[in-house]
């Protein structure tokens, strides 16, 4: 929305344990956000941890390397061609 600082947004957690106890925090600057971002092995690792539900690891590793040059890209196809569903079949 217009005028929201995103700087200054945060997030409460609550969480209710078993034995009925309440614990709750608060998130004032999650990571991955554009001043706290991610490092390179963190985005992978998070990258692979959802891929892997779609993708065979090595299709996986093919499409990360293909995003992390895709500033050199010239044309799209090869990345949509890792993405396609003829491809992603797992075993």
């Amino acid at each position: 929305p217009p005028g929201l600082d995103f700087a200054k947004t945060w997030a409460t957690v609550t969480v209710t344990l078993r034995d009925g106890r309440t614990l709750e925090a608060r998130c004032d600057r999650p990571r991955g956000r554009w001043d706290f971002p991610l490092s390179r092995a963190e985005r992978l690792a998070k990258f692979h941890d959802c891929a892997r539900r779609v993708l065979q690891p090595e299709k996986a590793e093919q499409v990360a390397a293909v995003v992390e040059t895709i500033e050199t890209v010239e044309n799209a196809q090869e990345l949509m061609l890792l993405l396609s569903v003829g491809s992603q079949e797992r075993n």
